[in-house]
Parts: C-alpha cells; structure tokens; sequence
C-alpha cells in the first residue's frame, strides 16, 4: 500500500491518525509506503506512516511536481496497481482496505 499525504493537509492527518495512531500498522504480509508531497523532493518511508517524515530518503522532481489529491492511496499487487483513492473518497477506501484480508 502507498500513501500520498501532504503536511499542510488536515485530511490527511485525520486519516493517519485514525487509521495508522500506531505508525507500524500496517495490513498482514503487506509493505507500506508513505510520501509525504508539497515540493519537487518528497520524502519517504517504508513500513512507517507518518505525516513528519523522519527519513533521509526522498524522491526529487525535474521541474514542478506532479499534481496529486491529498490524501491517495494506491494499493499495488505484483507491481500493478489494483486499486486507488484519493481525496474525499480515501477515508472509505482505506476503511475498507484495513477491514479486509488481503
């Protein structure tokens, strides 16, 4: 599962809260990943989900950024995404997501 978050968003600090308060959380044999946006360098984490990024890890853009509706979430099988929300609908989908078995 990958997140997109950006710190200046207040939905996506709702939703790490109620959905990741323990940071390590994550769904049974799953990896996560976290990318916290707002710059052309964005930082990551694995298997953390955190809006303050505490990794040295990053990704950095050529040119401006790509545009992304905060929060999203991508959930990636064998390399493929399968599935996908973002903005108002990530909430529901995370809730689903969290509920079920993968």
């Amino acid at each position: 599962m990958v997140l997109v978050v950006r710190q200046d968003c207040e939905q996506c600090r709702k939703l790490l809260e109620k959905h990741f308060a323990d940071p390590h959380a994550h769904r049974p044999n799953e990896r996560t990943a976290v990318f916290v946006a707002g710059a052309t360098s964005w930082p990551f984490m694995l298997d953390k989900i955190a809006i303050e990024s505490s990794s040295n890890t990053s990704i950095t853009w050529l040119g401006e950024e790509p545009f992304v509706a905060s929060p999203a979430i991508f959930l990636i099988e064998n390399g493929r995404v399968v599935k996908a929300s973002d903005g108002e609908d990530a909430d529901g989908f995370l809730e689903e997501l969290m509920s079920a078995t993968p």
